[in-house]
């Protein structure tokens, strides 16, 4: 045994490892002393102070935990005033960096010596988070995540020459709200220069709504788990490789520098989930997700989606930005991207899955994987570019739905009870299927995002944009013996560029007359820095009515390319940009 080992350390360092792999465990005392919080003594106003004392509150990505999309309090805007005339661009907000996040609404907050406001949240590659009158534009504080001892946002040059978002890397993931406590939690990713030593960190802070401080230590992500040494030696893999993990044992270190966090968090059962793929695509790299408690910031479970050695893995979860899912029994469901896949046959490797895991992240309830996974793990045709809809539950044979709309062109209608497993020979065992689960053509055409729900006096309804496609208007049919979703009307414009959209409803609940779906348009690199990104508002009752169309801010970046999810609330629509944020209203 000793002399296994003892070949194993000199196999080791004869064929080189990973740098970085362990940065992840690195003390995080530098980028806690380098967060810092600004409050301007002279505030910003683009218009007056005209803040609505309470409304309705955007406190996560897409709305809400079921990622819906749908803000069922808009009691201003309507399908007869939302029109050139009367709506249009209020004014900008501008930022210190590009907003890939959602920004977010707190309605009626006390902030300190202002009394009570609408806040506007807003999350930049920078490292910063902003919190701004959402109805004036005026700021009350900023919290940046670096700017002294060395420590900053990484500079895209430093991720191995991917480009996804550039220049600079700070916060990606939409952060998420607990109104109850006034905290705001976000993730920023920070480099820490010492001399000619680089030290990445990945950290989730907890700060004050009303005033930006530090409510909480900063956590600093990381864990360790065990790989099996199920994938050692099989057919294609590096002998070396495969002969170092047998002997030394798989234990796989969560690379700050590697590891990319997309999705938009989760606040559930108490805890704050956060998830990881990769810049681009790194064959070192895996999907994880965390959770932490909410209340001390200390880490109760992590999980990764590939977990048996490879020398390729991959099985991110990106989503497009969008966030993952919790539904009333506090599972946690999210998607993966391309790698690889053995969960049939008793491994643990999940690439291109929908899965659902229990609130600690410890089992595995259920999972659903298309019957084309491998085509589409050669293709780089990831069926986890979007989240899982999960639709309100209803009385009735299938009591738990939910939608997938992914990178595929096709639309899922899965049971949330029974998510179908995999079936290599076929057919998928999901609900219904609009469109094809195949693609050989290595790019998004279908969404890169989400779908979003809306319920109204004629039924539930979905609405999707798919790549290069019109907004499609779904109606759910829950009254035949499966249910399905069956199209209704579509926008007469076509939304350009890669990713197609992903929408937002807002309606005052069930009233005829204000139901609207809100959608932009994604920057193409063919139109970068000369084309300003649109704003559509279309009526719900029928999206071939388009309501309004208007200019949102420019983006300037050709390298990053957006995931714009438009966020309304009390009046106003709300669009990310690049350096700016454009704020659209009444007139």
């Amino acid at each position: 045994m000793i002399a296994r080992y003892v070949f194993a350390v000199l196999l080791l360092f004869g064929a080189g490892c990973g740098a970085g792999a362990g940065e992840g465990d690195r003390a995080d005392r530098a980028v806690v002393q380098a967060s810092t919080v600004s409050v301007p003594p002279v505030v910003h106003a683009s218009l007056g102070d005209a803040a609505a004392l309470g409304g309705a509150d955007v406190l996560t990505a897409h709305n809400d935990a079921a990622r819906t999309g749908w803000n069922s309090r808009e009691t201003r805007l309507t399908v007869a005033n939302v029109n050139a005339r009367s709506f249009g661009k209020l004014f900008d907000v501008h930022v210190d960096g590009q907003v890939f996040a959602q920004p977010l609404i707190v309605a009626g907050v006390d902030v300190p010596g202002r009394g009570r406001r609408n806040l506007l949240l807003i999350a930049t590659e920078h490292d910063s988070v902003y919190a701004v009158d959402a109805d004036s534009g005026r700021l009350y504080w900023k919290h940046t995540f670096d700017g002294c001892c060395g420590v900053s946002a990484v500079p895209a040059t430093m991720l191995y020459g991917c480009n996804q978002v550039a220049p600079l890397v700070g916060i990606s993931a939409t952060p998420v709200i607990d109104r109850r406590t006034g905290t705001v939690y976000v993730v920023g990713k920070n480099v820490e220069r010492n001399g000619n030593a680089l030290a990445f960190h990945t950290t989730l802070y907890a700060l004050s709504l009303a005033t930006g401080a530090d409510r909480l230590a900063p956590a600093n992500i990381t864990a360790t788990v065990e790989l099996s040494t199920r994938g050692t030696f099989a057919p294609g893999s590096s002998f070396v490789r495969s002969l170092k993990r047998y002997l030394i044992g798989g234990k796989l270190t969560f690379d700050a520098r590697a590891q990319f966090s997309r999705p938009g968090l989760l606040l559930a059962n108490g805890s704050v989930y956060v998830a990881f793929a990769s810049h681009c695509d790194r064959e070192d790299a895996h999907g994880w997700i965390f959770a932490y408690d909410a209340t001390t910031l200390h880490k109760r479970g992590a999980f990764t989606t590939i977990g048996d050695w490879h020398d390729s893995n991959g099985g991110g979860i990106w989503q497009s930005g969008s966030g993952l899912t919790a539904d009333a029994a506090g599972h946690v469901f999210f998607t993966t991207g391309n790698g690889p896949f053995d969960a049939d046959t008793g491994g643990r490797d999940f690439g291109d899955t929908l899965l659902e895991l229990t609130p600690d992240l410890a089992h595995v309830r259920d999972y659903f994987t298309p019957s084309t996974q491998d085509e589409l793990d050669q293709n780089d045709a990831d069926f986890g570019g979007g989240g899982l809809l999960a639709l309100p539950d209803r009385r009735g044979r299938y009591p738990r739905l939910g939608i997938i709309s992914s990178k595929l062109r096709a639309i899922l209608l899965v049971d949330r009870d029974r998510l179908g497993g995999y079936d290599a020979g076929g057919p998928d065992r999901v609900l219904q299927t609009i469109g094809s689960t195949h693609d050989n053509t290595r790019w998004c055409i279908g969404t890169c995002g989400g779908p979003a729900y809306y319920a109204g006096p004629r039924g539930e309804f979905v609405f999707n944009v798919w790549t290069q496609d019109a907004l499609r208007a779904f109606r759910l049919e829950r009254n035949t013996p499966v249910p399905r979703l069956v199209e209704v009307a579509h926008s007469p414009n076509v939304f350009p560029g890669l990713g197609g959209a992903t929408p937002s409803v807002s309606s005052d609940g069930t009233r005829p007359g204000s139901a609207i779906v809100w959608a932009t348009t994604r920057p193409g690199k063919n139109i970068m820095k000369t084309q300003p990104i649109q704003l559509f508002a279309f009526d719900a009752a029928d999206v071939s009515h388009i309501l309004y169309t208007g200019d949102a801010t420019l983006w300037r970046n050709a390298a990053g390319l957006p995931f714009l999810t438009p966020t309304v609330a009390n009046g106003k629509v709300y669009v990310g940009g690049d350096r700016d944020v454009s704020v659209f209203g009444l007139r």
